[in-house]
């Protein structure tokens, strides 16, 4: 049994340090963990995988993940990447990949719980790899079981059952390590069993996780209406803004009948344009501190109301409906846009 590096959670975040700028440009860097999985539980109780360079931790030790998916990029938080529009979600470091399997065919982490058969011996307890060892091993009360050619191996499950949603604020790995010391005092008063259960049943919250609200990506008044939720901000780009009487700023009227069931005391913020001859570099600087703004407010909706009506010139309206084409490239969820849009891309 041999084994080229050690995998652990504190070596992998300092790599993760080492390695930031690439990360950051998202290079491949799968051979950094040479092809390694590692796993993490997601904030609705879920184990997932990824490659080294699709995450890297926090201030507070917590594993974030680059999102690929509306669903998961719900859970963004900006941290790093506040001048991008890339997801970055906050998930529980679970284990890395230790490169064998157990009489299951199932690829072992570490934070498994394993029961180990070595001849007569057996030893049911968490499987973590030492920064110093060249073998992972099971963490005993004062001593490492490190594994051996010929050992066996089955998985119980893993000492995630006890997840608490702070923990996705600022991870302890002790904390979890500590759960194996049930295992260390097995009794006959059926403790023992019962935190074997609770093991098998991980990754479990302590309490039900709170999940958040999914709602469409795209509005049309032919076939949809609006659901109002808190805190939703409608944001229109409209031709020059105009003045009324009283020189107050005013908008052309005519967009509200673009979005279904509108809410009449609802603040709108507009963005104007010149709508014959716009300054390009303007527009896109502009829509692009939209999306940035938008991302990086991730509590709030944002509703991109159509501005094929306030800006009543098609060659500037198509030209400005590519440059919202990132909401769909990066999966941002908060922004709800016209159909009409969304179907171009």
């Amino acid at each position: 049994m041999e084994y080229s590096n050690n995998y652990n959670y504190e070596s992998i975040r300092n790599l993760c340090e080492t390695h930031f700028e690439d990360i950051k440009a998202r290079k491949d860097l799968k051979h950094v963990l040479g092809g390694k999985n590692v796993r993490y539980v997601d904030q609705e109780g879920h184990f997932g995988y990824a490659k080294f360079g699709d995450f890297y931790f926090d201030d507070n030790g917590v594993m974030m993940l680059f999102g690929k998916e509306y669903t998961e990029n719900r859970y963004h938080r900006p941290d790093r990447f506040k001048d991008t529009l890339l997801s970055t979600i906050p998930v529980l470091y679970a284990g890395v990949e230790i490169g064998i399997k157990d009489d299951k065919y199932n690829p072992i982490y570490t934070g498994d719980v394993l029961t180990l058969t070595r001849g007569l011996a057996k030893y049911t307890l968490m499987v973590r790899w030492l920064e110093w060892s060249k073998v992972p091993g099971l963490m005993a009360d004062n001593h490492e079981v490190l594994f051996r050619e010929g050992d066996t191996f089955h998985i119980e499950g893993n000492v995630f059952y006890s997840i608490e949603e702070t923990d996705f604020v600022t991870y302890d790995v002790w904390k979890f390590v500590g759960h194996n010391g049930w295992l260390l005092r097995p009794s006959d008063d059926g403790w023992y069993d019962f935190i074997l259960d609770k093991i098998k049943e991980a990754p479990r919250f302590s309490n039900s996780p709170t999940k958040l609200p999914s709602y469409s990506h795209v509005y049309d008044p032919e076939w949809e209406s609006y659901s109002e939720m808190p805190n939703d901000r409608f944001v229109s780009f409209v031709e020059d803004r105009e003045y009324d009487e009283d020189d107050e700023e005013t908008y052309p009227i005519l967009f509200l009948d673009r979005f279904p069931g509108l809410p009449e005391d609802c603040h709108v913020d507009t963005i104007a344009i010149d709508e014959y001859h716009p300054d390009w570099d303007k527009v896109k600087h502009l829509v692009e501190q939209f999306l940035l703004d938008a991302h990086n407010d991730p509590k709030t909706r944002y509703i991109l109301l159509d501005y094929h009506k306030t800006i009543n010139f098609p060659p500037v309206t198509d030209k400005m409906d590519e440059l919202f084409r990132p909401i769909r490239d990066y999966k941002i969820p908060n922004i709800v846009i016209p159909a009409r849009i969304m179907f171009q891309f």
